[in-house]
């Protein structure tokens, strides 16, 4: 939802032309720059709920993306620091998602989880500028990093030694990954799997009728749907049944639905606990790791650090549920860095080390790489990564990494993900 996010911003950036700020973050706006986030949001969507606004488009350039940004993020921040309420900027924020055409539940749903998160980054980053908002935000379009958020990992000089392979033919590790899953607690079998709302096949997606529209089947649905429990509880039955032998499961995250605007703490905790309880139960016998999805935070995308502990801003309910989880499938050494920043390391049979990474702390989305300088590597999990890997280095074993998100697929952070880089190619 970046661009209607920046929508919103620019909204600001209308009301807030009379705050004097630098000309170079604020110029005067017209509606049309206004229109053109709108027109840019719905040209992304190819459902029907998110209409097109207007037929003349502005341009899509990259320049004019970021200035635009950069005057709205601007107009956000200056109204905020001269004491603009939490209620305004919901209310301006509802009326640009109505303007827009995105459904009230959406709209309600995202704004309402979202907008702690951001007003207390404004309130407690006093350097925060437009620009480094941008910057992180909209990093696909070319936005250019203000001076002095550049970082580095201390990675030692050396390479790595290859490892001996033992030349006595060996049984190789049989190892199944499943992802994404993102279970549905409330799917309905029935109701319409081509609705027009973003997320199908739930009760408020209504339901087929005078014969028209495609009933959402038992096991699923191709498109718009996530997946109902019956069809977890029978993917995990038949890897039991049709894989006695594996030796590993990687479970790479993304537990939790799409509806990301009707997410919960106690709903994403009871569903994560759930599927990590039935897990284990469907393979009592092999090693299952998992890690953290993107989706698994309640907003989705937001990762706070661990010294935010505010009940409507913290993160460290979800270390605190993959800790549970894991603490009676792992020695307790392992739960350490788990609750620190959702990341560990476990040394399996074979001489094999698994890496699970949480990737997801670098993703552009998340707020709080705007806050004060926790961009800077953040939970320490890069710095972390180099000493375990040393240490792999110095005992001769394998490893592997797990992580979600991919390191330069655009949604993570670029000097991120060039340091993570480094780490590997080292």
């Amino acid at each position: 939802m970046s661009l209607l996010w920046c929508a919103v911003f620019l909204w600001f950036g209308f009301i807030s032309t009379h705050i004097p700020v630098t000309s170079a973050e604020v110029d005067p706006l017209s509606k049309a720059t206004f229109k053109y986030y709108l027109n840019e949001y719905a040209y992304q969507k190819s459902k029907s709920q998110f209409r097109v606004l207007n037929s003349e488009l502005i341009p899509r350039s990259s320049s004019s993306t970021c200035s635009l940004c950069k005057a709205g993020a601007a107009g956000f921040i200056q109204l905020r620091r001269i004491g603009v309420r939490k209620r305004t900027f919901v209310k301006v924020a509802k009326y640009v998602c109505k303007v827009a055409g995105v459904d009230d539940d959406v709209c309600n749903g995202a704004i309402n989880l979202n907008v702690d998160a951001l007003l207390y980054i404004i309130d407690n980053t006093p350097k925060l500028e437009a620009a480094r908002f941008c910057a992180v935000y909209l990093q696909s379009s070319g936005c250019e990093q203000p001076d002095g958020y550049d970082w580095s990992i201390n990675i030692p000089q050396g390479e790595s030694v290859p490892v001996e392979v033992n030349e006595v033919p060996s049984k190789p590790l049989k190892i199944i990954h499943i992802s994404d899953i993102h279970y549905e607690p409330e799917y309905v079998v029935g109701s319409l799997a081509d609705c027009t709302k973003p997320v199908c096949c739930v009760n408020a997606s209504g339901f087929p009728e005078n014969g028209k529209g495609t009933a959402a089947g038992i096991y699923g649905m191709y498109g718009d749907c996530d997946t109902p429990w019956v069809t977890v509880l029978s993917t995990f039955e038949n890897i039991a049944k049709n894989h006695p032998d594996v030796d590993l499961i990687y479970y790479t995250g993304d537990t939790i639905h799409h509806q990301i605007w009707n997410t919960s703490v106690e709903s994403n905790s009871r569903d994560l606990n759930q599927l990590l309880l039935k897990l284990n139960e469907s393979f009592p016998n092999v090693p299952v790791i998992p890690i953290i999805g993107n989706h698994e935070p309640s907003p989705v995308n937001v990762f706070a650090p661990t010294s935010i502990e505010e009940a409507n801003l913290s993160s460290n309910w979800l270390y605190e549920v993959f800790a549970n989880n894991l603490k009676s499938w792992f020695p307790s050494t392992v739960l350490n860095t788990l609750k620190q920043g959702g990341y560990y390391t476990v040394k399996i049979k074979n001489n094999l080390r698994i890496i699970g990474l949480n990737s997801n702390l670098c993703i552009n989305e998340n707020w709080w790489l705007l806050y004060q300088d926790w961009y800077k590597d953040p939970g320490g999990q890069l710095q972390w990564l180099v000493e375990v890997l040393l240490e792999a280095e110095k005992n001769k074993e394998f490893v592997h990494i797990l992580s979600h998100v991919p390191s330069a697929n655009g949604d993570c952070l670029k000097v991120w993900s060039r340091e993570y880089r480094r780490i590997v190619e080292r």
